[in-house]
This record gives structure tokens, C-alpha cells and sequence, in this order.
């Protein structure tokens, strides 16, 4: 079975967003919205917690003050260890609800990926078909991310207590900058796992990790080739202040789902008669 270069995957989403991408950016903008109105229901819920004390240091500030002094008062506040930790469960709650509507979208390309007929009710797929697997896979996903980065971010911490310390400014840097990357390479591993549970929902969540890992090997290159090709999209989507996006976000989506679908061995270009029209 051929594996696809980056623009070989390119033109088979772009022939299958011709036939169904009506659906395709219909999802896109239901998706966002719901986002959008779930991420303001949060803000507003955690305004007198964490974000109410930054608020009121920044109404407080002086324009012809010390902006320096404000800023270091603002890291001060954000790099207590409870802060710290209050912001990191908020962003593992909020990253396991939103991750149920972002995989419902990637099942309905999947579905326009494979000619089938999709619709936008397939936005909500996961909440029919064990949505407890896809929280849970997020929330392992997330918590490994965190023990990798843990080394660098506790250095960093420490070095911020203690300007002065040269050296434990530069291992923070060095140790940030590594454990970055090996969160990277992790995420590039474990990048197939929402994917795999749409194939089918009734797997495990470690043979979905094991699988995943599998299907990567030898392949993490061609998607981080494939992550940066759409650099130049997404600069383009903030000159025109996101608008763009309604195009680039299912033309990045498919495109991802192409890739999977290629890992898979499954035939990415099919006669365009078996399309559904829009």
C-alpha cells in the first residue's frame, strides 16, 4: 500500500470537501459555536476565582506607572503552586468536555472521507457511542503531557523564585525546552487514538494507546511535516482576523483524517460516482 505525501493527502481532502463540503463547514461553525459558548460559561464561572484577582490587579494599574512592577506582580500571582494546580485541573476539565465535540467532528469527516453520507448530527456521535472512553482518553493523554513536562516546569518555578540563580535559570530553559519537545514526540504517538475509537468504540483505552503507537511508527516525520505545511494557512487565518478559518479548519481536519485513513491501508481515491452529492 502507497503512503501519500503531504500534498497527495492535500488533493484527496480537497476532493472530498467538493462533494460534501457544504456539511463539512456547516459541523465546522457548530462546532465552534458551541465552543465558544461553553469556554464563556467557564470564564464566567471561574471569574471571582482564578481570573477576577488578575482583572483587578490591571483595572488597579497606573498607565504612567511601573509596567514592569505590574508584570512581575502578574507572574507572582499566576506561579503559585495553587494557582498552578487550580489552572491545570480547569484545563483538563475543560479539554475532556470540548475533546467529545472535536471527535464527533473528526467522525463526521471520517464519514465524508470514506463516501458516506454525513450529516451534522454526527457532531454529536460521541455522546450516543461510550463518551466516558473518549474523556478518559483525553484525560491520559493529558496527565502523561503533564509528568513529561513536570522536570521542566518545576525547574522554571523555582527559577522564577529565584532570578538571581543563573544557573537554575539555564537548566530551567534547557529542561523546558526538552521536555517540550518530548511531549511532542509523544503527542505525535498518541495522535490516532480518537480516530481508533471512532473505528470502533468498544476498544480499550490502552489497546487504542497501543495501536496508536503502532500505526506511528516511522510515520511521526510525515505528520510533522504535514502539521507545519499548514503554517502559512493559519498565518493567513489571523490577517484576516479568522474569517478564513471557516475554510482552512475542514480543509486541515480532512486532511488529518486522509492521513489516518492512509495509515490504515485504505484507499484514499475512489470512483466520484460512489460520492454522496450535497
Amino acid at each position: 500500500m502507497e503512503y501519500y505525501s503531504s500534498e497527495g493527502l492535500k488533493r484527496a481532502a480537497k476532493g472530498k470537501l467538493a462533494y460534501q463540503g457544504g456539511v463539512a463547514t456547516g459541523g465546522y461553525l457548530l462546532q465552534i459555536a458551541i465552543l465558544f459558548g461553553f469556554m464563556m460559561i467557564v470564564a464566567i464561572a471561574l471569574a471571582g476565582t482564578l481570573l477576577q484577582p488578575m482583572v483587578n490587579l490591571i483595572a488597579t494599574m497606573d498607565p504612567t506607572g511601573d509596567v514592569m512592577a505590574v508584570q512581575k506582580q502578574l507572574i507572582d500571582m499566576t506561579m503559585t503552586p495553587r494557582y498552578l494546580i487550580l489552572s491545570q485541573l480547569v484545563t483538563a476539565v475543560v479539554g475532556a468536555l470540548a475533546s467529545t465535540l472535536t471527535t464527533g467532528y473528526s467522525y463526521l469527516c471520517l464519514k465524508i472521507s470514506r463516501s458516506e453520507k454525513a450529516s451534522i448530527s454526527d457532531l454529536f456521535f460521541v455522546y450516543r457511542n461510550n463518551p466516558d472512553r473518549v474523556i478518559l482518553l483525553f484525560l491520559l493523554s493529558f496527565a502523561i503531557q503533564l509528568l513529561i513536562g513536570l522536570p521542566g516546569d518545576v525547574v522554571s518555578y523555582l527559577s522564577e523564585k529565584n532570578p538571581e540563580n543563573a544557573v537554575l535559570y539555564l537548566a530551567g530553559t534547557v529542561l523546558t525546552i526538552v521536555t517540550s519537545v518530548l511531549g511532542y514526540i509523544f503527542a505525535l504517538m498518541v495522535s490516532q487514538i480518537f480516530y481508533l475509537y471512532l473505528d470502533d468504540t468498544q476498544k480499550s483505552v490502552p489497546d487504542i494507546f497501543k495501536e496508536s503507537m503502532e500505526m506511528m511508527k516511522g510515520h511521526k516525520g510525515r505528520l510533522f511535516y504535514l502539521q507545519v505545511s499548514f503554517i502559512g494557512w493559519l498565518i493567513l487565518c489571523l490577517l484576516t482576523l479568522g474569517v478564513l478559518i471557516v475554510y482552512v479548519g475542514p480543509y486541515m481536519e480532512m486532511t488529518f483524517t486522509e492521513f489516518y485513513r492512509n495509515l490504515k491501508h485504505e484507499p484514499l481515491y475512489v470512483s466520484t460516482e460512489s460520492y454522496p452529492q450535497s
